[in-house]
């Protein structure tokens, strides 16, 4: 099992026993406590130290007390704040446990006012108000702090893919491992010399897509597949969009629009909202990527589509995705080997053939497009 390693923030003189309760449930859980009792926060490199271990640790504990903690000259915070504000801003799983007022009076009675903030107390309130709305847990005595973190590791494991530490004694077959990586060379090589004869054959492709075009006139160059794209667009009605999909499916039970967000397609991939004929709503999400330079990387634009179909395939119950590859550079034969890794990827990912499609706009598909929008005229049909 993966042991987790959790960095515990706290004020520390006040806090020594409380600290100890979270370090035994953390190794009680078979986990890793970290933490910087034996630093003195007295620097601003003692902060960059402090930030490592942070970006080392898997998941991070704020316990808070009484006490607001010494003041880190230069952003006039706590060092406990700016630790916390760190591990938020970075993306770190967090969580934090909080004294209950109750709990913070007994502490008081016993050890005295040390126990309260009385240098900084609105520092010290703005801070936990700031703790306080977001993930956190509160304390009575030393047992709720064990009991928050077990159950809060238990929860995290479950909800986040931690990197963790794993003991050499659990890498007994290296062997296998080292005969892995040589396999994914090799077929990294295969797929290498595959992409420079498709590339080789690219002069050829050209010939027999223009060959096809002789009988017909059209009113745009037929070598200019940017332009091409652009009218077809047009008049499709599609609509651009730079940065992530964005589309209503239904409302809920409030009578509220159900918003759905998809990320911005990868690579030289762009996205589009194709609409009903009506314009009422969104037929489809249009992923497309247009060879401008007929220099077609197929090996490349098929990686960036699987990577898309991973990041789309959670959404693809409530919408349609086509991926749309334009290129003049398309032989049967490719074509045939594009549409082979598509299935297979669905095939891989259980994705349904009908939320996740793929077109190929090759000349021949170019020109029966143009047709049916009117950009296009057969010299036989005009006969």
């Amino acid at each position: 099992m993966r042991k987790l390693q959790v960095f515990i923030s706290s004020t520390f003189t006040d806090l020594i026993e409380e600290r100890q309760a979270a370090v035994e449930a953390i190794l009680a859980a078979s986990h890793i406590p970290a933490g910087m009792e034996l630093f003195s926060a007295s620097s601003e490199s003692q902060l960059e130290v402090i930030k490592r271990w942070i970006d080392e640790s898997d998941i991070f504990l704020l316990i808070l007390g009484g006490r607001y903690g010494t003041i880190e000259p230069i952003s006039g915070k706590s060092y406990t704040q700016l630790e916390y504000e760190y591990a938020v801003s970075s993306g770190k799983p967090f969580f934090g446990v909080i004294i209950t007022d109750s709990a913070l009076d007994t502490k008081v009675q016993s050890s005295g006012k040390s126990a309260l903030e009385l240098q900084n107390p609105n520092l010290y309130g703005t801070f936990k108000e700031l703790v306080k709305s977001k993930m956190c847990k509160f304390y009575n005595d030393t047992k709720d702090i064990k009991l928050a973190v077990y159950e809060t590791l238990t929860d995290f494991r479950q909800r986040y893919t931690l990197t963790g530490w794993v003991s050499g004694k659990e890498l007994h077959d290296s062997e296998k491992y080292i005969n892995e990586i040589a396999r994914l060379l090799d077929e990294n090589n295969e797929l290498r010399n595959r992409e420079r004869e498709l590339l080789n054959r690219i002069d050829h492709i050209k010939k027999e897509s223009k060959s096809k075009a002789n009988n017909s006139i059209d009113i745009m160059n037929l070598d200019d597949l940017s332009y091409r794209i652009e009218r077809i667009v047009e008049l499709l009605d599609a609509q651009e969009e730079d940065g992530e999909l964005v589309w209503i499916n239904g409302v809920n039970d409030m009578g509220e629009d159900i918003e759905f967000t998809a990320s911005k397609p990868r690579g030289e991939f762009k996205g589009y909202y194709f609409y009903e004929k009506d314009e009422s709503s969104i037929a489809y999400l249009g992923i497309l990527f247009v060879d401008e330079d007929d220099s077609l990387n197929i090996v490349t634009i098929l990686a960036e589509i699987r990577m898309m179909l991973k990041d789309y395939k959670d959404i693809g119950d409530d919408m349609v995705f086509r991926f749309i590859v334009a290129s003049l550079s398309f032989t049967d034969e490719l074509k045939s080997y594009c549409i082979r890794f598509f299935e297979q990827v669905l095939e891989k990912l259980n994705l349904d053939t009908e939320d996740f499609i793929l077109e190929i706009w090759d000349q021949e598909r170019l020109l029966d497009i143009e047709r049916d929008l009117g950009l296009f005229l057969d010299l036989k049909s005009s006969n």
